[in-house]
């Protein structure tokens, strides 16, 4: 029901984005660390949410980029300037130890998965999430 394409590979976001919206579906898009913001300047009234990649799109385990943290503060801020309602995600390198600083960034959906699956203790790992979460 949602589908998230990359900002980097195409011209033309506002295109897919209709696409994707004809036939009923949530339209996001993820943006690169590298990609600044403005790469959406335009586009944010036709999405419903936008991905922030925390890492280099590619593997899981890496560790989170610090400064791609920034990034939500920067959609939220240009999509209440345009009065738009959307929601920020973030993925890749998230675990219990940052946890906390991506909740306070601002995240509204936030992508977990090697720092649960890749663990000896899935179960374990994922109880940890939680016990943050529900702080």
């Amino acid at each position: 029901d949602w589908i998230t394409f990359h900002a980097e590979v195409t011209r033309h976001i506002g295109e897919v984005t209709s696409i994707i919206k004809r036939y009923g579906m949530k339209a996001g898009v993820a943006l690169s660390p590298q990609t600044p913001v403005s790469r959406l300047d335009g586009y944010l009234e036709y999405l419903d949410y936008v991905l922030i990649m925390l890492v280099i799109p590619g593997f899981g385990g890496q560790e989170l980029i610090p400064d791609a943290l920034k990034k939500i503060g920067e959609v939220k801020k240009a999509a209440a300037e345009e009065g738009v309602d959307l929601l920020v995600e973030v993925d890749g390198g998230v675990k219990t130890s940052n946890l906390d600083k991506v909740i306070k960034a601002g995240a509204d959906i936030i992508v977990i998965g090697s720092s649960i699956f890749m663990q000896d203790d899935p179960r374990k790992a994922s109880e940890e999430i939680r016990s943050v979460l529900d702080r």
